[in-house]
């Protein structure tokens, strides 16, 4: 409860444009480096608990992968093991930050607002991060997503977050394309795309790692990948992570727009009940 007031406190009286920005500072950019620390912190103080694999479960108890434990004396001995675990630990944040937090917010959103495609003009409207031609189905999405109706959000999002971050690649000169000997070409698996030197040297790379782990990891979220098999299921979509991953996407436009921008900087501050409570801080 005390979760939810504070919430509705600093959600009351803001206009649409201002609670859509404040939803996203509930979100943050998770930094990697925060949580290499955090998994070997846990393992030196649990090191009985990494040495034997761990099984990642679905929604329908089949084990779909397998997380080998880390070396207790040198855990950055396998760098792309760590990452899993890296991966693995975020989405422990993700889950319960989409479930505490994210959840009552959307919900707010939803329950306070008469929400069209028009109502997103100032997060769509010259955001120099979505591709040109795809602005009239992100913005659906998101009138979907804020609307409650995440199934059907997830679909578009998730391809599109992909696309979002190939073009950007594209466009500093990045190679996302295969050539074949018989002349033809298709595109890169997503996991390499996000691993193109050039969209490392440009692009903030804990934001990539995050969507990395989000859309095409099993030790993370693994959304994009769900969707392409047909086998994310309505309940899931509910899921904390992945209300986390939609309101991490909206707060990857709001970065990127220059009128959110303006509005950010007409925010009221946000208000705690108390320095001691546990509460959501804004980002």
């Amino acid at each position: 409860k005390s979760t939810i007031d504070n919430i509705t406190k600093n959600m009351d009286g803001l206009s649409f444009e201002k609670c859509v920005i404040r939803l996203t500072q509930l979100v943050s950019f998770y930094e990697k480096e925060t949580f290499k620390k955090k998994v070997i912190e846990d393992l030196e103080e649990h090191p009985l608990a990494h040495i034997f694999a761990n099984a990642v479960i679905n929604a329908d108890g089949q084990t779909i992968f397998t997380l080998p434990g880390l070396n207790i004396s040198n855990p950055e001995e396998n760098l792309e093991l760590l990452d899993l675990h890296i991966h693995r630990k975020i989405l422990e944040y993700q889950k319960i930050t989409g479930n505490m937090y994210l959840r009552y917010a959307l919900t707010y959103i939803s329950e306070h607002f008469d929400i069209e495609k028009e109502s997103l003009d100032f997060l769509i409207d010259n955001n120099f991060i979505i591709p040109s031609g795809r602005e009239y189905i992100i913005r659906s999405a998101i009138v979907m997503a804020l609307n409650g109706q995440y199934y059907e959000a997830l679909h578009i999002l998730a391809p599109q977050a992909e696309n979002i971050f190939r073009n950007i690649a594209k466009e500093v000169g990045g190679l996302t394309v295969t050539l074949d000997t018989d002349g033809t070409s298709k595109e890169k698996v997503l996991s390499s795309i996000f691993d193109l030197p050039e969209l490392i040297d440009c692009y903030d790379n804990d934001i990539l790692f995050l969507f990395k782990g989000l859309l095409n990891e099993q030790a993370g979220a693994n959304i994009r990948n769900e969707i392409a098999h047909g086998i994310l299921s309505p309940y899931s979509a509910y899921s904390g992570e992945k209300l986390y991953f939609i309101c991490v996407f909206i707060k990857l436009l709001v970065v990127s727009s220059l009128q959110c921008q303006k509005i950010l900087h007409d925010m009221p501050e946000w208000v705690y009940e108390s320095k001691n409570s546990d509460q959501p801080k804004a980002d």
